[in-house]
């Protein structure tokens, strides 16, 4: 019989532990869990800012496009402007010479 009561004491004890190793865990779990959740919040925040920032790029890169083709029009006219008049000159001269 005191070998049982022995028994059962060592099984109290044992539980005594595993009781508190699960408390334990279920904390840590808790905290997890609370960081999972502020993470989340983070990734949302980020997430908007994203959206608004890829948003105002496009919108920049729209801009920056209509301003590169408007110029090019206006380079290039200027560009076949001087060349005619470089052409002039050279046939004017080859003329007189």
């Amino acid at each position: 019989m005191a070998h049982l009561q022995v028994l059962i004491r060592r099984q109290d004890d044992t539980l005594g532990v595993i009781s508190g190793t699960l408390n334990t865990i279920a904390s840590q779990a808790g905290l997890i869990g609370q960081e999972v959740a502020e993470h989340s919040e983070m990734l949302d925040d980020l997430s908007t800012r994203v959206d608004g920032t890829q948003s105002r790029l496009s919108k920049v890169t729209k801009t920056m496009q209509n301003f590169i083709t408007k110029n090019e029009d206006t380079r290039s006219s200027w560009c076949i402007g001087i060349l005619v008049v470089i052409l002039i000159i050279l046939l004017i001269a080859v003329i007189l010479v």
